[in-house]
């Protein structure tokens, strides 16, 4: 990662800014208190310091990173095997934008993804709530094989309040709430026989 001096203390230059940067702080800065309903926000400061008070721009900075003219979402390199999932998940705690919705959105229907998982994670953490838009795109978009595998993926990070293993927690994590949420709502428009099964009978979490 390389910042020049002169981004940060005169003007914004994007050509030093890596798209990555936001992922450093990550660890650094304190997990959200908003509800899992809304969105995280835990590095907006962050992005706006980063441009001089613009957080959208260093959004749209990761987002040109991940699928813009050289998109580092398709390239096959061990420095993106990291960077991109690191991006993937700067971006879904950088607030409540239609263009991080966009980004990811563009990214998970690239064949050639190279982290498409991550995408689908990432998606996950931040698509709005109701998540019809990011449910219907599932089906009608991804090959049942993939959706199989992320279904299974999602339900085992989705809390279950019915599940006997489950009874002792009291706070369900946020990314919990949001994969059972996801799950119970991709299952009315699913129809393969297979991914019925995996999903299971997800439980939609309250919204209080």
């Amino acid at each position: 990662m390389t910042v020049s001096r002169t981004a940060l203390t005169a003007e914004i230059d994007d050509d030093a800014l890596s798209p990555d940067i936001p992922a450093a702080y990550i660890k650094l800065v304190a997990p959200t208190t908003r509800p899992w309903y809304e969105a995280d926000d835990s590095l907006k400061s962050v992005n706006a310091g980063l441009c001089l008070g613009a957080a959208d721009r260093m959004i749209q900075i990761m987002g040109e990173g991940l699928i813009g003219k050289n998109p580092m979402i398709t390239w096959d390199r061990e420095y993106c095997k990291v960077a991109v999932p690191n991006i993937l998940e700067a971006l879904c705690r950088s607030g409540n934008s239609q263009v991080i919705t966009n980004i990811l959105h563009q990214a998970l229907v690239v064949t050639n993804n190279h982290s498409r998982d991550a995408t689908f994670f990432a998606y996950v953490k931040a698509a709005p709530v109701p998540m019809t838009f990011l449910a219907e795109t599932i089906v009608k978009r991804i090959p049942v094989e993939q959706r199989k595998l992320w279904y299974g993926e999602a339900r085992r990070r989705s809390f279950d309040p019915t599940s006997p293993w489950n009874r002792f927690i009291d706070r369900p994590s946020r990314e919990a709430l949001r994969f059972a949420h996801f799950l119970y709502t991709v299952k009315p428009l699913e129809s393969d026989p297979e991914c019925l099964r995996i999903i299971g009978n997800p439980v939609d979490p309250k919204r209080e």
